[in-house]
């Protein structure tokens, strides 16, 4: 159990890195106003602890910049927030090590989300 933590707090460090260069240019254009939509929640388990790590990406979406997926990661208390985007109608899939994949379809904008462990 202590060696899945590690893991997935290494993956967790690698992931957040990553999508803070990848989502550079969408908090640029937040500043100058061209976005105006924001889509937050919250991941937990099964047992309704929040998880962190958690890879948060649109399947659908096209962002403006030509990148193909927006997404981001869940902090320590299992918070996301994606903003600069217009998620209505969008499939976004949750995943993380030691958890099953979950896509969800997103018609509101707050979606709090519960992964089931991986078999």
């Amino acid at each position: 159990m202590k060696l899945l933590k590690k893991v997935k707090k290494r993956v967790f460090i690698v992931i957040s890195v990553s999508m803070i260069v990848l989502l550079t240019p969408s908090v640029i254009n937040k500043i100058s106003g061209q976005y105006i939509h924001s889509f937050s929640g919250t991941v937990k388990d099964e047992t309704g602890e929040p998880i962190a790590g958690v890879t948060v990406i649109c399947t659908t979406c096209i962002h403006g910049h030509g990148l193909p997926f927006v997404g981001t990661v869940t902090d320590l208390d299992g918070y996301y927030l994606l903003t600069g985007i217009n998620h209505m109608g969008h499939t976004f899939q949750f995943s993380c090590v030691g958890y099953k994949t979950t896509q969800v379809l997103v018609n509101q904008y707050v979606n709090d989300v519960v992964l089931e462990e991986d078999d």
